[in-house]
């Protein structure tokens, strides 16, 4: 069985993601948790076996950070400080769990970022232009784990997200901003897990036509 960890499992994203990992009997799940009180929904409760809870913070220092990925295989990154702390969370927060991932051997670090984020011509698009800081902390954590990171990766840039349900299909390679579905972008993040080709990409979508692991085979 292999063990994933999820910073971020109990936000809008990672809830749907952890679903999605639980659905499958060879994965074991801890959440990292920086508040105790958070809770998974209630509906994961039947896979308990398999979903266990970790005090984890990105604040603390990178040393600690890698004891606490130790022993994993694969790590997701799908939490947000909601623009509250962009320098410590979003950019170094970020940095160090890459660092961490690398020191670990970890498989591969699955990255939830936004589009665009590497691609400042477009931070000017309607959808982006408000948030310029945003941009500037996924652009850095984006670019370093690009071109500087020791770990195998896949960044998911999603368009903006949508409380509408999942359809199961997409479109990658996007040019233009657009919307997505979170259980979509959830499916995304947990399907790259088994498609090699997708491994050091990043992947700009948002909603389509085509189901996504075809989308996600043909990258």
């Amino acid at each position: 069985m292999e063990k994933v960890f999820v910073v971020g499992g109990t936000g809008r994203v990672g809830t749907q993601l952890v679903a999605q990992l639980l659905s499958n009997k060879n994965f074991d799940v801890t959440i990292g948790l920086r508040n105790n009180s958070n809770q998974v929904n209630s509906s994961l409760s039947e896979h308990h076996a398999r979903l266990h809870y970790k005090f984890f913070d990105l604040l603390s220092v990178q040393s600690t950070i890698s004891k606490q990925i130790t022993g994993f295989d694969y790590v997701y990154f799908v939490a947000g400080s909601r623009g509250q702390q962009l320098i410590q969370v979003e950019i170094y927060g970020v940095l160090k769990l890459i660092a961490a991932a690398s020191e670990n051997d970890i498989k591969r670090l699955i990255v939830l970022s936004s589009i665009f984020s590497l691609e400042p011509d477009h931070w000017q698009d309607e959808t982006l232009k408000d948030i310029p800081d945003y941009n500037v902390a996924k652009f850095v954590a984006d670019y370093w784990l690009v071109h500087n990171a020791n770990v195998p990766y896949t960044i998911i840039q999603p368009s903006h997200l949508i409380e509408t349900p999942a359809k199961g299909t997409i479109q990658v390679n996007v040019t233009e901003d657009g919307e997505n579905a979170i259980g979509d972008v959830a499916e995304t993040l947990y399907q790259v897990l088994f498609l090699p080709n997708t491994i050091n990409k990043v992947i700009k979508m948002h909603s389509g036509s085509t189901p996504i692991d075809q989308a996600l085979k043909e990258i």
